[in-house]
């Protein structure tokens, strides 16, 4: 296949779509257009980090490198040499997306809410970051003040960045309403820029309504007499659904069209975090009631608020001030000045990083007491079970074996897994038949998955197609990048996947 500059590629990302809900959607008449558009597309099933460092996705495809290359995993992250938290804006995180390559070579980008991923600062592009995202992403757009005039024209939209607190019945019907509304807002406004952006160009727009919905309606549940989790899912994709032939038209006869999803959300309730910290305990020799946080005095007025008022008020505050303050709510019981290893901030399953002297800006303790450390603390998950006698903990996983790159520093030492098919444990069977609770409040019952999937048009009288059945994640930057004649990057790790 031979790429052409004047090329134009439309990308649309449903984020963290589970796959078996999407093709039960299309297959029932839910979604009839997306199903039109399915039977008639190319389609295969896309393997990413989504099950390990869930953080990692979307630097991951912008940069088709894996996360040792760039280095993030959450959107607030522990920085060694400030021995704190900074947002994964900070400076040393800073990534450029294949899409730059692109931009260089005068091809025209529109992009919006990719997630953890920075501007393209060059002519011919219009970018806008967080108009409405379910990940915790800083304000910005490019030229400077496109944020703004994107806003005004297409409206405040409801959806913001999580703040991961429980949902009740009602609570769930207004949120999806909400994304309902959102998609149906984010649908209309790539109707309207794909028709005045015509010609060649680059188009990707990520759905974050998805993302939020697989966090909070993954387990099966009834919400009302008439929705379910899995119709909900379907009345939030409805609008979309509804434009897609005008965005189809939009895009014209001449476009590639992708839809993709890289990575899926299947239920499951975090306990990982507040049970494994307890075991964490253990491994350095205190109680485990050391790793249960007690309330301190912001937490305790938070706690005499409305929910709705200490969210509102959560979401105002200064970025690095949030993260900072998440960064801490995951260190409760950690000890940096005695600690071989501590806890630190990540989605889902418990982050650890070793206390090493030498690297952290003030770690005390050499490589073996850290191994040590942490060869307790697998010792002490492989003998919990949970409430059904299934393995409380699926492993112990090395994050250093499994990622390189000149940011693997940057990353967690390990991560302590949940069993994928422990789909909740307010207890588990500990250590000697230790029983341990777990103190954290259900919020979401939706976890990261490590598969997606992607569906491919070509443009009329294109020979591009899909070549394979099943792609990396990391094989979307030399991929599209080849649908305009651009060669892979130096750093690119995939493979491309058209034909």
């Amino acid at each position: 296949m031979t790429g052409s500059n004047d090329a134009r590629v439309v990308v649309i990302a449903l984020d963290a779509m589970e796959l078996t809900v999407f093709e039960h959607l299309l297959e029932v008449g839910s979604l009839p257009n997306l199903a039109r558009f399915a039977r008639e597309a190319g389609r295969a099933t896309v393997r990413s980090d989504g099950d390990t460092l869930h953080g990692s996705l979307w630097p991951t495809f912008a940069t088709g490198a894996n996360p040792g290359f760039h280095g993030m995993y959450f959107w607030t992250q522990w920085m060694e040499e400030e021995m704190g938290y900074a947002r994964n804006s900070h400076p040393a995180l800073t990534i450029t997306p294949f899409w730059d390559a692109l931009a260089e070579s005068g091809v025209p980008l529109t992009i919006i809410d990719p997630p953890y991923v920075p501007l393209v600062r060059r002519p011919g592009v219009l970018q806008v970051n967080a108009w409405g995202t379910h990940d915790e992403i800083e304000p910005a757009s490019w030229p400077a003040g496109y944020g703004t005039s994107f806003r005004k024209r297409f409206g405040k939209h409801p959806l913001e960045f999580d703040t991961v607190e429980p949902h009740g019945l009602k609570e769930k019907l207004a949120m999806v309403a909400g994304l309902g509304r959102g998609v149906d807002m984010r649908a209309q406004a790539i109707g309207t820029l794909l028709r005045e952006r015509r010609g060649s160009g680059f188009f990707l727009c990520a759905f974050g309504e998805t993302h939020k919905a697989g966090h909070y309606v993954a387990a099966p549940q009834q919400l009302s007499g008439t929705a379910t989790n899995v119709s909900a899912l379907g009345d939030i994709l409805r609008p979309l659904d509804d434009a897609w032939p005008e965005i189809i038209d939009a895009a014209g006869p001449d476009a590639h069209i992708v839809l993709l999803a890289l990575h899926g959300m299947v239920e499951q309730v975090d306990y990982s975090g507040g049970l494994g910290n307890q075991l964490l305990a253990l491994a350095l020799g205190k109680k485990p009631e050391a790793a249960v946080a007690a309330p301190d005095a912001l937490r305790r007025l938070r706690d005499l608020m409305p929910d709705s008022v200490h969210r509102a008020i959560w979401r105002r505050l200064p970025g690095p001030l949030r993260a900072a303050r998440q960064g801490a709510l995951s260190s409760i019981g950690g000890d940096l000045a005695h600690d071989p290893v501590f806890r630190i901030a990540h989605d889902g399953h418990l982050g650890l990083r070793m206390n090493l002297e030498g690297r952290e800006r003030d770690g005390r303790f050499g490589p073996g007491e850290a191994e040590a450390a942490l060869a307790r603390l697998a010792g002490l998950a492989a003998e919990c079970k949970a409430p059904d006698g299934q393995p409380a903990f699926e492993s112990l996983l090395r994050i250093g074996g499994r990622f390189a790159g000149p940011r693997a520093h940057r990353l967690p030492d390990a991560l302590l897994l949940a069993t994928p098919t422990v789909h909740r444990a307010t207890t588990i069977l500990g250590p000697e038949g230790r029983e341990l609770a777990n103190h954290d409040p259900e919020a979401r019952n939706g976890i990261h998955t490590g598969r997606g999937f992607v569906f491919m048009r070509g443009a009329s009288g294109s020979t591009a197609s899909l070549a394979r059945t099943e792609v990396d994640n990391r094989d979307f930057a030399p991929s599209l990048l080849s649908l305009y004649g651009v060669p892979s990057q130096r750093h690119h790790e995939g493979t491309v996947f058209f034909g």
